[in-house]
């Protein structure tokens, strides 16, 4: 499986988490994603994982609107109070994160297309101990499991 397949997976895997803060240090970004009811797996009381993704050529946001509107700037697209719904990778290899947003300026918009391209990521749980890919989807696969376990 490929670095953007895996990063895809990564984010669908976390449909219904928000990023809740960064940190950019050139072309590396750590996200913090909020998703409770999967960190509380790994420790009851954990709440975020911690997505680095290194190599970070574009990130953009493609609002959905009736204009074009689109936001380049890490900071300022980063604090949209961005919410995952799903996720795809373009033609261009482009991870694309369909998403809600709660701080849109002025409310211009509900959500959008957050638009990542980067070589490389590591996981992380909130106290900064590596997560696979395998173990995220362990953990998924166990909760959804539990929630619709019939009775």
């Amino acid at each position: 499986m490929s670095k953007i397949q895996e990063i895809e997976d990564i984010f669908n895997i976390f449909h219904d988490g928000t990023i809740d803060d960064i940190v950019i240090q050139s072309d590396k970004i750590d996200l913090l994603i909020e998703i409770q009811y999967l960190a509380e797996l790994i420790d009851k009381k954990f709440e975020f994982f911690n997505l680095k993704l290194t190599g970070v050529e574009l990130i953009e946001y493609d609002a959905w609107t009736d204009n074009s509107y689109k936001l380049t700037n890490w900071r300022e697209i980063f604090e949209l109070g961005i919410s995952i719904i799903n996720t795809e990778t373009d033609s261009s290899g482009n991870v694309v994160v369909h998403s809600n947003c709660f701080d849109a300026p002025n409310d211009l918009f509900e959500g959008g297309n957050l638009i990542i391209k980067c070589r490389d990521y590591e996981l992380f749980d909130e106290l900064k101990n590596p997560i696979t890919i395998e173990r995220l989807k362990e953990l998924s696969t166990f909760y959804w499991n539990e929630k619709f376990e019939k009775k």
